[in-house]
């Protein structure tokens, strides 16, 4: 590094002053020379983040055991709002023009890998559904977790800050916000939605955003609306379920955006979906039904927080043959065929997602006749009828008819609001995905990520795996964890059980290091992630 801010720097002290003197926020343009190319001077723009990476200098010190460190002093952001309008403009055909203001570009950058994300920095398209109040919908691929920072471009030319509203925790999309009076007089417009989802061979409009900022789309036919099945995971992090999407005959390359009708009205998100399968994994594009949207939209757009509710089962689709070879009656396989002559199926259970009142009543293979009297063959029909607090279901199972009445569970939309870095280690309460891929109920602190060379690392806790006992002491919160070590300091020594996914046991002795791996308690508090102190011991803050 040999110029930060406009500064020459050539000593550690003269780059300290430099980042003393930066509030956090703040961007640094930083000169610097690699010697991988032949000392050639480049340029790079670093932005100062005290929150998520505090700054500290260590120096040796001969007659101490460890190198004495010092906390910068990160002094607070100075930054002035200042209202900043970008240049759009309608374009393409008539169905395009009508949404080709309705798009903007998303940034998400992630500083810890919690509940399970696979990656640290993801881009892709959002959909501007509401200007008066900010909203905007993206795909799980680019806003996979709240625990992020988040940008937002329009035009190619503004770039501002925005807020996670709400992580659907079963489908492929998130909704975020910005400040509508931070873009000032730019023309963006809120698309509209559709009343419904369009049918196989209808005539749809495939409308995205390239890599560079540019609207691009294409008039298709929809090829298949059909059931998606993704493998599970390793480890266990977001994977869609009980969702219908949508193929199309051909399709442009994009990040992300829309599938509209002719008259410009959004039918489904073009999302990006993960498959993660033995350590590989791919993603590919498909149309998430404005029907699983809508569920959540139309709550947050009449000002309201959504209520989302799951039935807490995983379904699959079974043709009416295959039903009736498993016992269904001719006359139930007559009325699901006159209900939906189109797809001539039943839902079937395939996974119980522990902690739910439905993983006690039913079990895998059930066939559900009818949901409040209704026959139901669609994963829309049943997540509709699923947001109210009891539902009266009849299976069929081995044979027999047998009526359950179960209540559903509310399920929050902004997943894990916790998290502790402790001894290299990134520690948080269970997520949803352990309970709905592995069965496991929410108990323990679950590892989901350390840091090579950190005491976590070196002592043997690996990453999936949860801490239920310290010192013989359950610790099946984080509370319950922080509350086993009070009294501990660097130096002490420390018996640690642990739970694989598969409910093996580990034992291991970690040896506590509190000056170069101090422990950060963050919280999510109304939108925003801070760090909150949690001892007034300087040892284990």
């Amino acid at each position: 590094i040999r110029e930060v801010g406009g500064t020459p720097v050539s000593t550690l002290d003269e780059l300290w002053e430099v980042f003393s003197a930066t509030p956090d926020g703040a961007s640094l343009p930083i000169r610097y020379s690699s010697i991988h190319e032949s000392w050639r001077e480049q340029m790079g723009v670093v932005k100062m983040d005290h929150k998520w990476f505090p700054f500290r200098r260590c120096d040796r010190d001969d007659t101490q055991r460890f190198w004495a460190c010092t906390d910068g002093d990160a002094r607070e952001s100075t930054e002035v709002f200042e209202a900043r309008t970008a240049s759009l403009e309608a374009d393409g055909p008539d169905p395009v023009s009508k949404v080709s203001q309705s798009m903007v570009m998303v940034d998400y950058d992630i500083p810890h890998r919690a509940e399970g994300v696979y990656g640290s920095s993801f881009r892709g398209a959002g959909v501007v559904v509401d200007t008066d109040r900010g909203l905007v919908i993206t795909d799980r691929d680019t806003v996979p977790v709240a625990l992020g920072d988040c940008q937002m471009t329009f035009g190619a030319s503004v770039r501002i800050p925005c807020r996670v509203e709400f992580i659907h925790p079963l489908h492929n999309f998130s909704v975020i916000s910005y400040r509508p009076e931070s873009i000032g007089e730019t023309a963006i417009q809120a698309a509209r939605l559709a009343d419904s989802s369009p049918a196989p061979g209808d005539t749809v409009w495939q409308v995205g955003l390239s890599s560079r900022f540019q609207t691009v789309w294409r008039e298709t036919r929809v090829a298949r609306v059909e059931a998606l099945n993704l493998p599970r995971p390793s480890p266990p992090q977001f994977r869609d379920i009980n969702l219908e999407s949508i193929r199309l005959d051909e399709s442009t390359p994009s990040v992300g955006g829309m599938v509209i009708n002719e008259d410009g009205e959004m039918q489904a998100l073009w999302a990006s979906f993960r498959s993660d399968s033995g350590g590989e994994s791919s993603t590919f594009f498909r149309g998430l039904p404005v029907e699983f949207l809508e569920v959540v939209l139309n709550p947050m757009l009449r000002g309201e927080q959504p209520s989302y509710r799951i039935l807490g089962l995983e379904m699959a689709t079974v043709s009416l043959a295959d039903a009736q070879d498993m016992g269904l009656p001719q006359e139930d396989s007559s009325a699901f065929e006159k209900a939906d002559p189109e797809r001539k199926q039943v839902l079937s259970v395939s996974r119980l997602i522990a902690g739910s009142q439905a993983s006690e009543l039913f079990e895998g293979g059930d066939l559900l006749l009818s949901v409040n009297g209704e026959r139901v063959t669609r994963f829309s029909e049943l997540e509709a009828l699923a947001q109210s607090e009891t539902l009266e279901i009849e299976i069929l199972r081995n044979g027999e008819r047998k009526p359950l009445s179960v209540e559903t569970l509310p399920a929050g939309g902004l997943g894990i609001e916790r998290v502790l870095t402790w001894q290299g280690a990134l520690l948080h309460a269970p997520h949803f995905e352990l309970a709905a891929q592995r069965a496991l109920t929410p108990e323990g602190v679950y590892i989901s990520f350390y840091s090579y060379g950190s005491p976590a690392s070196k002592y043997g806790l690996r990453a999936t795996r949860r801490i239920v006992e310290v010192d013989g002491k359950p610790t099946l919160s984080l509370d319950a964890f922080l509350e086993s070590l009070d009294g501990k300091t660097s130096g002490d020594s420390i018996r640690i059980k642990t739970l694989a996914l598969d409910n093996q046991v580990h034992v291991s002795t970690l040896k506590l290091d509190h000056h170069y791996w101090p422990t950060r308690n963050y919280r999510l508090t109304e939108g925003q992630w801070a760090v909150q102190p949690l001892s007034s011991d300087p040892d284990t803050r």
